[in-house]
């Protein structure tokens, strides 16, 4: 007769199986262009090999088990750049994230087949496969508070707490026996606690996809549809663009949600949701830099700015460092400030020459 408890442990895994499959599914059927959804599904896949792979009594050195359970080790890597997608509208992905993710890929395979062991160095392997798990979720938890204060996107505010919090302690649960040394003697033993909370977020993940409350909580990748202002919006837009355009305040030195908001009378909710459904922006900092770096591109248009330098620049249009204003500016115009100017003389002098 089965164990009552190791059925409920299959029967929580299984449910965290069938929904995480669905929300591979449905994601990659609605939004698989994007890259935010394909790392979305790559988690998700993650969590079915991690669920497959942690039933009690499975052979840990099985070919299938070996795939499984290193699929599910790299998830924690997929889980970060997952957490950066979502929350960081700059972020995009590098050949060394693929690098790390396949170091800890084959160091799982040498400890799963015992390759780390029979060279001596086993205990270092195990090491970094037991503390990898919780270094990404500090990380993806810090990539989530430092951003929170910049973003303009109200679901994608809600979503952050809930998403990465329950991923990231979820993680770190995973992980719990690793870290107390049970894990070995664990290996045959249902974990009801774990398989829980993989159902709970699979679950979760389904109820976001799936829009069973639509108008509270939108997927931060999906496509939302143009809002209506009111006249007191429109209103409150002319008073933001006479800020910025006749009083400059894009110049101030660390021009915070709340700052403007305190100029404006507004709360900092009601500027977020402005600046976002009335002008299109996702991020407070890129609505800034867009007016500073407009500024640059004016001075460095300029030809009797042409003894200023750059950094004068960069600290005139707001900016508090030389580097921040690089990175902007190449971001919005695919040249840095000095080839900026130097294309604007070369096209200058030739106009000059040809005028001649």
């Amino acid at each position: 007769m089965i164990d009552p408890v190791l059925a409920l442990d299959l029967l929580l895994r299984g449910g965290a199986c069938t929904a995480l499959v669905l929300v591979v599914a449905v994601i990659l059927r609605d939004h698989g262009r994007l890259v935010v959804a394909r790392l979305a599904a790559a988690f998700a896949a993650g969590g079915v090999a991690h669920a497959i792979a942690g039933i009690p009594g499975v052979s840990q050195t099985g070919l299938w088990n070996v795939a499984l359970v290193t699929l599910a080790t790299g998830n924690n890597l997929v889980f970060w750049l997952l957490a950066r997608r979502l929350f960081d509208d700059g972020f995009r992905l590098r050949p060394w994230y693929g690098a790390v993710w396949m170091f800890i890929v084959l160091l799982q395979i040498a400890n799963q087949i015992g390759a780390s062991h029979a060279a001596g160095i086993g205990r270092w392997v195990a090491m970094i496969l037991t503390f990898q798990a919780p270094l990404f979720a500090v990380l993806a938890a810090a990539q989530t508070i430092v951003t929170w204060r910049g973003d303009l996107v109200e679901p994608r505010r809600r979503l952050r707490a809930v998403i990465v919090s329950a991923c990231a302690v979820y993680i770190i649960l995973s992980i719990g026996p690793d870290m107390a040394g049970t894990a070995r003697d664990a290996a045959d033993t249902p974990n009801l606690i774990l398989a829980s909370g993989l159902l709970a977020i699979a679950m979760l993940a389904a109820w976001l996809l799936l829009g069973v409350r639509t108008t509270a909580i939108d997927m931060p990748f999906a496509v939302k549809a143009p809002v209506e202002l009111t006249a007191n919006d429109r209103h409150l837009l002319a008073r933001l663009d006479s800020l910025m355009t006749i009083d400059r305040l894009y110049r101030q030195d660390g021009l915070t949600v709340a700052a403007l908001a305190h100029r404006l009378g507004l709360p900092e909710y009601r500027l977020r949701r402005l600046i976002n459904q009335g002008l299109g922006h996702r991020n407070f900092a890129a609505f800034i830099n867009g007016w500073r770096i407009g500024d640059a591109r004016q001075a460095l248009d300029d030809p009797t700015q042409d003894a200023v330098p750059i950094l004068t620049i960069a600290l005139d249009a707001g900016f508090a460092s030389l580097g921040p204003f690089n990175r902007a500016f190449k971001a919005m115009t695919g040249l840095t400030p000095s080839d900026y100017r130097a294309r604007r003389a070369s096209k200058s002098a030739d106009r000059i020459s040809k005028s001649a």
